[in-house]
């Protein structure tokens, strides 16, 4: 699958940009996200949220940021950029895992209270490789 979504976080404190793949539900699943400070891939698998890879990454409230998030077989791969410049052509985080074999893909952002999420593209796609 792969996964293509923008968005914008009016506040990044305590809150996220997310998205999922191979989700099947509130305690298993691959997840790609935006925090304000770091760009992350975790595997949640019950209470455990084990980070398969991260990077810094200073996102800045209120400005729309697109995330692509693709998985092939057990390669997991992410990238972020602002929405309306050029897409990196490298992939920004790379991980294996083979922990989760199906599932489905989805936004996953958690938003303090008085925090606005705004969403403006969601593109699932079939993934043809890395």
């Amino acid at each position: 699958a792969d996964l293509l979504v923008s968005g914008s976080v009016s506040d990044f404190t305590n809150s996220q940009l997310g998205i999922v793949l191979r989700w099947t539900d509130d305690t298993h699943y691959y997840k790609a996200y935006i925090n304000g400070g770091s760009f992350t891939i975790l595997r949640r698998q019950g209470t455990l949220g084990p980070i398969l890879a991260t990077m810094g990454y200073a996102a800045q409230h209120n400005i729309p940021y697109t995330l692509r998030f693709r998985m092939v077989g057990t390669t997991l791969a992410a990238k972020v950029w602002q929405t309306g410049h050029t897409e990196p052509a490298n992939w920004m985080l790379n991980a294996t895992d083979t922990t989760f074999h199906s599932g489905r893909a989805g936004l996953r952002s958690s938003v303090n209270s008085g925090v606005t999420l705004d969403i403006t593209q969601f593109t699932l796609t079939k993934a043809t490789g890395l």
